[in-house]
């Protein structure tokens, strides 16, 4: 039986009983190709093929096909196949969804370059799960990929998606040519002071794959890989000389020498995600402040008591402004619009002692908390 026999034997079905039978999510399309891969193609990327160009619906025809899709089969929850929402649908396309009065379930692919504004769009809209392109906590392996991001952007995008109630769908990947012991030991460092944040899908870092069209694939020689071939399960479906499979195949398997010194940060990274899941699913442990008068209450379970503190002065100033990624440049004016006249090295300290006490993170000079607001209600 093929999905349109089917298909119409439930509508068949919902008509003679006068049922109407719950199905979903339902996988609908609003855009094709990648407009990031043609400003930046990932390496691991082979998405797309030959078609990366990008190109999208307007989104009156979207907001039209989701409530019709809606109307007809009775379901809520939609799941877009794009490969990455385009950036205008902020402004264009999520607030007509959000205009049309339904309690849409929605999924994206989303980059993490987003402002908070973008993130509470996305919730307002009924985007409640979505990808955010993670895939590392490292600055230096998110180059190594060209995603134009940066780790304090990745986390800064779980923080707020985890205050908005909305479920971050994302991947750990790595094994990447280039990569640096520091990259793998930053990580670890990191990882458990994010205990209160989304963890990645899978509890396990997954070596990346080799797919055709990627630049991993095009430029594999260059790169530093070595032995491309086609994965092994092909030989047990095709039965094709190894010239003619290459050719025909999209997965490969390969080698890459310098990959293996890394393999016992791996085992503490994945011993390290499991903990996170742990700590985040089974746990709830929170990171949390609450605004009282002059100060602000900080709970903060991740080490696994509950230890509860407050912050006053600048400590409390620097933890508001650093909401979103700020450079001390940004900081000293947070506090002069409020009407202080800031000492340099007294916030200076204050940086410092939030840093020690794993309320802030910093890289590359700039600043981001990581307690999530309590007075926040998702939508």
């Amino acid at each position: 039986m093929d999905c349109g026999d089917y298909y119409q034997q439930l509508e068949e079905l919902e008509r003679d009983s006068e049922l109407k039978i719950q199905r979903g999510p339902i996988f609908f399309e609003c855009s094709r190709g990648c407009w990031w891969a043609q400003h930046s193609h990932c390496t691991f990327c082979g998405l797309n093929g030959l078609t990366i160009s990008f190109r999208s619906k307007s989104p009156d025809t979207i907001v039209k096909q989701l409530v019709a899709l809606a109307k007809r089969h009775n379901v809520l929850s939609f799941n877009a196949t794009d490969n990455v929402l385009n950036p205008s649908y902020f402004i264009k396309l999520l607030p007509k969804l959000k205009e049309t009065g339904f309690d849409f379930n929605l999924f994206f692919e989303v980059r993490t370059n987003m402002t908070k504004q973008h993130v509470k769009i996305l919730a307002e809209s009924g985007v409640n799960v979505a990808q955010p392109g993670i895939e590392s906590l490292s600055t230096h392996v998110l180059q190594l990929m060209r995603k134009g991001t940066t780790m304090l952007q990745n986390v800064q995008t779980l923080k707020w998606f985890e205050e908005y109630g909305i479920h971050a769908d994302w991947n750990f990947i790595g094994g990447f040519p280039g990569e640096k012991e520091e990259d793998y030991l930053s990580v670890e460092q990191l990882i458990p002071l994010l205990y209160h944040l989304p963890p990645p899908a899978k509890p396990a870092f997954r070596r990346i794959e080799m797919h055709r069209f990627s630049p991993n694939f095009d430029f594999a020689e260059e790169f530093g890989f070595k032995n491309v071939r086609p994965k092994e399960y092909y030989n047990y479906i095709y039965d094709l000389d190894a010239d003619l499979l290459r050719a025909i195949v999209y997965y490969f398997d390969y080698d890459l020498p310098s990959f293996e010194k890394f393999l016992p940060h791996i085992r503490k990274i994945n011993a390290l995600l499991e903990e996170w899941h742990r700590k985040y699913f089974t746990d709830e442990v929170e990171l949390s402040y609450g605004k009282g008068p002059d100060f602000l209450e900080v709970i903060d379970e991740r080490n696994g008591c509950s230890n509860k503190s407050s912050l006053r002065g600048y400590d409390m100033e620097i933890l508001l402004c650093c909401d979103s990624i700020s450079s001390f440049d940004v900081i000293m004016n947070s506090l002069n619009n409020n009407g202080e006249a800031p000492n340099e090295s007294d916030l200076l300290a204050s940086v410092e002692r939030l840093e020690s006490q794993g309320l802030i993170l910093s890289e590359g000079g700039k600043y981001l908390s990581l307690p999530i607001p309590r007075s926040s209600t998702p939508l």
